[in-house]
């Protein structure tokens, strides 16, 4: 939902070889994920956004294709435990602000807990 975020986590996961794509508007990321299910290894998305929250956007996504990892960034920790986010479908969550590595330990988590990849 902010651009900042968008900019920060591109320049983070590019250098190690993740084709990101980007979306500020929640319905044009649904569209493209249902136009090509496939086409994306992680989704990366946020609590708060407009239209949508990242737990109605993640139950979507689920709808879709229930395989893709979910990696959900938020401004309030402390209102979303990881338990709870797992029981909407989401690998991990990540606290804002983050430092670089916790960006790349929470993705290699989420890619890890995938069933057959433990």
């Amino acid at each position: 939902d902010d651009s900042l975020v968008i900019e920060f986590t591109n320049l983070l996961l590019e250098p190690f070889g993740y084709v990101v794509t980007d979306f500020l508007d929640s319905d044009k990321a649904i569209k493209s994920i249902q136009e090509d299910p496939t086409d994306f290894d992680m989704i990366i998305t946020d609590y708060g956004m407009p239209k949508m929250s990242g737990k109605e956007f993640a139950s979507t996504v689920r709808a879709i294709n229930a395989d893709i990892p979910i990696l959900l960034f938020t401004g309030y920790g402390d209102l979303v435990a990881n338990a709870e986010a797992q029981s909407w479908g989401i690998q991990g969550v990540l606290t804002k602000p983050f430092k670089s590595s916790e960006l790349g330990d929470a993705v290699t988590k989420c890619f890890s807990s995938l069933p057959g990849n433990g």
